[in-house]
């Protein structure tokens, strides 16, 4: 059956999903082809995969075929039947695709790459972009911030919110646009929910059904302090010592949901909210319902939701399975937690990151045993008791692992203790071994992160993860992160720990410089009144319907984005805090809706620093960093290091 132009199908979604990932890779040319041919060796992809294998070929099946023409040919004829599905019939596949699609090339055994795919993808978006015509439809889109780029999106969400509902298109896309209304929030969720009208109707459906569940979860729990008593489900037993708070249901439902768009294991019609959402069928809420600590949930945030099945397979093969009855609870949660399963989940998640491929491989071929995962975590460990027991060990003791080889390489004790804190930090903003760690430590030199770091590990249940929540962390009760500009030391000399460089306090301030011009400070002191105003600009700069990238550009901009310069700034000799006065520069990309901040350091230090974090509209952030003070040179002792002169 077609489906509207509005949407892609499923099938075509399997071509484009192969596309991006090889994109990703940097394998444009890669070649599509499936596993094993239907018996006319023709169709949909029923049965079938499409994905990259190994050698100089990206695809498999090569083997199975009669030929390398006839794989190519079997693969154009399928992505060909996917498009013409969108428009009615091959035949009405208007001209600018088919031109996209190059379709002199099928039938001559001509390979269909990544690249080809992709332009197909552009010139059926442009057809869609071309619907999303009406002079208010445009109107009310730029004025809630979206960007033109995103207007397929938004005109796809709006018809299907449209057809679930009955509303007129013009009256859907409003409620579309509408900052954290149902239809907004499941286009950011968007996988299965944005595949067809009857996917985003269930999806509608589910969100009120969350609601509810959570609801009564969380009553459960609260009902006398200890869940078990009242427990009538496998989640109630299991959310006993856990934050199932109503400030926690955003944050929950965003990981849960994810995970339901992506997962085709989850019917999207079914009814029983504890086989939807609960922590025994659920993967994101098994593991946020149990794994629950500060400054690593930003982090999983940033990591894309397809990806995030390995981190969950490690936690849950490292962990005892959780209690089933009211009588094994109790003793399970009064077992300490080393015992349970991962004791420091930030560290471990930080080392899954790096390790991504070696986890994945691990995965597809059964092999992911507690000693394959901790041999592959933890290379640095410094004894080989490959179990949790003793990567517990290692990650709680990994402070006095790096002071010791600080020690080994002569530095005095007093400089031992105070760079020895930030060899953690170093570990976890990177996810480097402890020797890389020192190194930095020891001679500014940089590590590079994994791909899906950032440095906005702020802890989004604590804070629920929205834009309200990140404004009060910044002017909470007149104490908030903007309200504590303090200044810089030297780390090189204990003895002087309150050594300041600016001391005039009235111009300990952030500074705020935004794209059309206006320069703001903000403290405790003289700024105070800015406060409010340099909020109004920040919250108005991502766009109405860009919660996530509200909220990820709010704590960006406080103690949980300057937190970068701990573990930064200390490996040149220099201490500061996740409250150091830092100057802010905002820019934002009009066609693709990027908000990029520049950091500097506040202009009457001695020393320079400078580093970016892009936000895009999704959430996502990207980050580049640099510190002029000193330049590159041969290890020294932290206990003489010089403070460069500022550029």
């Amino acid at each position: 059956m077609s489906l509207e132009i509005i949407g892609y199908n499923a099938t075509f979604n399997e071509f484009v999903k192969f596309a991006e990932a090889q994109h990703t890779a940097g394998k444009d040319k890669a070649v599509a082809r499936f596993e094993k041919p239907d018996a006319d060796g023709l169709g949909g992809i029923v049965n079938r995969t499409i994905k990259p294998g190994s050698g100089d070929w990206v695809g498999i099946g090569v083997g199975r075929l009669a030929s390398l023409k006839r794989a190519n040919n079997i693969t154009r004829e399928a992505f060909m039947n996917a498009v013409g599905n969108m428009f009615g019939g091959v035949d009405h596949i208007p001209d600018n695709v088919k031109d996209a699609m190059k379709m002199q090339d099928y039938g001559k055994g001509k390979p269909l790459t990544a690249r080809r795919i992709l332009a197909v993808k552009a010139a059926i978006d442009a057809v869609k972009l071309a619907t999303f015509q009406s002079a208010d439809t445009e109107r009310i889109a730029l004025t809630m911030g979206f960007v033109k780029s995103e207007f397929p999106k938004l005109a796809r969400t709006a018809h299907f919110y449209a057809q679930a509902t009955g509303l007129s298109e013009l009256d859907a896309l409003t409620a579309v646009a509408e900052p954290n209304s149902k239809p907004n929030r499941l286009m950011q969720y968007g996988g299965r929910f944005l595949d067809n009208a009857e996917n985003f109707a269930n999806g509608l459906r589910l969100l009120d059904s969350f609601k509810d569940w959570f609801t009564a979860v969380r009553e459960t729990k609260n009902a006398d302090g200890n869940s078990f008593a009242n427990a009538q489900s496998f989640t109630d037993l299991n959310f006993y010592s856990h934050h199932a708070t109503h400030d926690t249901s955003a944050a929950f439902e965003r990981f849960v949901f994810e995970e339901l768009a992506i997962n085709g294991a989850h019917d999207l019609s079914g009814t029983d909210p504890e086989k939807l959402f609960g922590m025994k069928d659920n993967a994101a809420m098994r593991f946020f319902g149990t794994n629950r600590q500060a400054h690593f949930t930003g982090v999983m945030a940033s990591v894309p939701p397809e990806k995030r099945g390995a981190i969950f397979a490690v936690f849950d093969k490292l962990s005892k399975p959780l209690p089933e009855t009211k009588e094994d609870a109790k003793a399970f949660y009064d077992m300490p937690l080393a015992e349970r399963g991962v004791k420091g989940p930030s560290l471990v998640i930080c080392r899954i990151l790096r390790h991504l491929p070696e986890i994945e491989s691990l995965m597809a071929k059964g092999k992911l045993t507690e000693a394959n995962i901790v041999k592959t975590l933890c290379p640095d460990m410094p004894s080989s008791d490959w179990t949790i027991g003793g990567l517990n060990d290692f990650t709680h003791n990994v402070d006095d692992v790096a002071k010791t080889k600080m020690r080994d390489l002569g530095l005095d004790e007093d400089n031992v203790e105070d760079l020895g804190q930030n060899i953690r930090l170093v570990m976890e903003e990177t996810c480097c071994t402890v020797d890389e760690a020192v190194e930095a430590v020891m001679t500014g030199k940089r590590v590079a992160p994994p791909k899906y770091m950032t440095n906005a590990t702020y802890d989004i249940y604590k804070l629920d993860g929205t834009t309200k929540a990140a404004r009060a962390q910044l002017d909470g009760d007149g104490a908030g992160d903007l309200f504590r500009a303090y200044d810089y030391g030297a780390a090189d000399d204990p003895k002087n720990a309150e050594k300041f460089f600016i001391k005039d306090k009235d111009s300990l301030a952030f500074g705020f410089t935004f794209p059309d011009g206006t320069s703001l400070k903000a403290n405790a002191g003289v700024h105070k009144g800015n406060i409010p105003q340099i909020l109004d600009k920040l919250e108005s700069l991502a766009g109405r319907v860009h919660p996530r990238q509200q909220t990820a550009l709010l704590f960006a901009v406080s103690q949980a984005g300057i937190c970068a310069l701990k573990g930064g700034l200390e490996t040149y000799g220099i201490a500061s805090s996740e409250h150091a006065a830092v100057d802010f520069t905002l820019s934002r990309n009009d066609k693709t809706g990027d908000i990029t901040i520049r950091y500097t350091s506040p202009k009457k230090l001695p020393f320079s620093f400078e580093w970016t974090a892009t936000i895009n509209v999704d959430g996502a952030v990207s980050t580049t960093r640099s510190c002029r003070s000193p330049s590159s040179g041969p290890p020294r002792s932290m206990s003489t290091a010089p403070l460069a002169p500022r550029h």
